[in-house]
């Protein structure tokens, strides 16, 4: 074979190989792409939770802080009275427009409960709070436009409603949504107590943090 033919032939071999290399690699491509954009959706869904259940958390601690005066431990659980957060009426009006009627969420938390073992299903839940978490906390650029609501009710077997019945409990259900519909939510249990002696600094009584549990 001619020095011409040998060229010829390994140009086309070499032209055969680097179309199948080409093909190899749109191959590896085709599937690493839709990978990739699989993690950044599972990240940005995993940062959505964990800003979730930080704003439920947040507004647990709220609660705690509201609960502490007496006048507002009864009056929350016998009288339907309502948190300084209160945005008007009882939906949430998330960022994208959409309405949450939170007297439909209050139906279903007492009817079935919250997440798959129906956390606190049954109990006599009254919404206390409800409104954006920026009005609770100032937020960083680029969190979520979280929107929190809370319910209370008398934890089971609770002896009192009554603020100055020493180791009445309640229960709290404290959920946190954003614009996606992004739903987590968390539960506790809160005792009142009434040291046997005054505490430092005149307190007479005291809300003490008994159980907590993520439940959404």
């Amino acid at each position: 074979m001619s020095l011409a033919g040998r060229l010829a032939r390994a140009e086309g071999i070499a032209l055969v190989v680097t179309l199948m290399a080409s093909v190899v690699l749109l191959g590896i491509a085709g599937v690493l792409v839709p990978l990739a954009s699989t993690e950044v959706t599972i990240a940005a869904n995993y940062r959505r939770a964990v800003e979730g259940l930080h704003a439920a958390e947040a507004a647990l601690e709220w609660t705690v802080g509201e609960l502490a005066p007496s006048p507002v431990w009864r009056a929350a659980l016998v009288d339907g009275a309502r948190s300084r957060l209160w945005a008007g009426t009882p939906e949430l009006r998330l960022a994208d427009g959409a309405r949450v009627p939170l007297d439909d969420e209050t139906a279903a938390l007492r009817g079935d409960g919250a997440g798959p073992d129906g956390a606190g299903r049954g109990l006599d839940w009254s919404l206390f709070a409800h409104g954006p978490l920026a009005d609770l906390v100032p937020l960083p650029a680029g969190y979520g436009a979280w929107h929190v609501a809370v319910w209370l009710a008398p934890a089971p077997g609770a002896a009192g409603l009554d603020p100055e019945d020493a180791g009445g409990t309640i229960a709290v259900h404290a959920a946190a949504l954003d614009p996606g519909r992004g739903h987590r939510a968390v539960q506790a249990d809160l005792v009142r107590v009434v040291p046997p002696l005054p505490a430092p600094g005149g307190a007479t009584e005291y809300v003490q943090l008994i159980a907590w549990r993520i439940v959404r």
